[in-house]
């Protein structure tokens, strides 16, 4: 009852949301403590748009709920969230379907782990590894990126991207993923050597197409592009 008390205590200062106290109740009612917490702030985050939820966060102490930060540290060591959890008939390792999911260090609601599958299956099955000229990749890389005693990741997810049938270039603002877009379409507009190269450009809204067409324009603007390749990719998103 003590749990239940601050739980609904979370949900009056808004740092949970009711959804969140009654599924965490539903499957976890009667569940040792750390089943029902663990409930509630990944129903909580998975609101918020995570995809799961990592118990290292509860065992560091980092939850962002301090009326349950009590709680969480009760329940102490990553171990005993894990013992708890999979001791649990709302929990396994996905070879049973229950509520939610235990991957790893991770607590997944069943959907998103079934949506995660989905996904790396996808790209298992799909992404397989291209034939390319090594020696020539390293050649037009090597023009495009500057030489760093240090690991040029830019560089890297070009090099990926270009032996891969399929790649996902992500970054925080300002990680550079703009120019390392341009000088992967700049490598494969001069490895193609004169064969057709089809490229599109795609963007979710009107507003992010004209960013990208902007930005991407800017980019590709200070390469070492011939006219002839300049003309070669898109001007619009």
């Amino acid at each position: 009852m003590k749990l239940q008390k601050q739980l609904l205590e979370a949900v009056e200062h808004k740092q949970l949301r009711p959804l969140d106290v009654q599924f965490a109740l539903t499957v976890a009612g009667d569940e040792h403590p750390a089943v029902t917490l663990a409930a509630a702030l990944l129903s909580h985050d998975a609101g918020e748009g995570h995809v799961c939820l990592p118990l290292s966060r509860l065992e560091n102490n980092e939850a962002s709920h301090p009326l349950l930060a009590t709680c969480v540290s009760e329940i102490g060591e990553l171990q005993n969230w894990e013992e708890c959890l999979l001791a649990s008939q709302a929990v396994s390792r996905g070879d049973e379907p229950t509520p939610m999911i235990l991957c790893g260090d991770r607590l997944y609601l069943n959907r998103m782990w079934c949506n995660e599958r989905t996904v790396a299956r996808f790209f298992n099955e799909v992404n397989h590894a291209i034939e390319v000229d090594e020696a020539l990749l390293a050649q037009t890389l090597d023009k495009l990126f500057p030489v760093s005693d240090e690991i040029n990741w830019q560089k890297v997810a070009a090099a990926v991207a270009l032996t891969r049938r399929i790649s996902v270039i992500s970054g925080g603002p300002g990680t550079g993923k703009t120019t390392t877009v341009a000088k992967l379409l700049a490598a494969l507009i001069q490895m193609a050597d004169g064969e057709r190269c089809r490229i599109r450009l795609a963007a979710p809204t009107g507003k992010a197409a004209a960013r990208l067409t902007e930005s991407l324009g800017k980019a590709l603007r200070q390469l070492p592009l011939t006219d002839e390749q300049k003309k070669r990719i898109p001007e619009d998103a």
